[in-house]
């Protein structure tokens, strides 16, 4: 009688787990594709730049796009130095009408630093939410992120090009890419 007994509580549990990890396996599963959805509905962003007006993704023309580089929360200096080699060649993509803008959600006084430091000309943003950064696959979480996202985008947000890394890409590996 107690080997029955325990062969059906068994069973029972059993049956609770797998409808427990099956209700949430599905849904995780329609977060993740509901954010996919929110992704693709959202056509615009509005962020603060460092000089404390609002820059909104549809102030640019129809035919610029933006190299969109989410900062890690705390960038060292072997990233001030690969950073400042890479804005060597921001004119040459302006040029090609695309806009290199900075976006962080760290300290600001220590991205400004940063900024100041590389002698970056561009737009600096501010999303201190992690909002947008979020919609390109930046800052999955709230812990402290040491990766490098970068994304070029149209004006409506339409994304060409992405990748995340753990290191700042240099300027030959984004052309390698041949994103422009």
């Amino acid at each position: 009688m107690k080997v029955k007994y325990k062969i059906w509580t068994t069973l029972a549990a059993a049956i609770i787990i797998l409808l427990v990890v099956g209700v949430g396996n599905l849904f995780w599963k329609n977060k993740k594709e509901q954010a996919l959805k929110e992704l693709k509905t959202v056509k615009q962003f509005s962020l603060l730049e460092d000089n404390g007006k609002l820059f909104k993704s549809t102030d640019l023309s129809s035919s610029q796009k933006m190299l969109l580089i989410f900062t890690p929360d705390f960038p060292t200096q072997i990233d001030v130095n690969a950073f400042y080699k890479f804005i060597k060649y921001q004119e040459s993509l302006e040029k090609k009408g695309i806009q290199v803008i900075l976006i962080s959600r760290g300290n600001q006084d220590l991205i400004q630093n940063f900024k100041r430091a590389t002698r970056f000309k561009g737009r600096l943003l501010f999303d201190l939410s992690g909002t947008v950064g979020k919609l390109f696959g930046a800052w999955p979480t709230l812990e402290k992120d040491k990766n490098w996202t970068y994304a070029l985008v149209g004006n409506d947000l339409r994304v060409y090009w992405q990748k995340i890394s753990p290191i700042f890409l240099s300027f030959a590996e984004v052309r390698a890419a041949n994103i422009f």
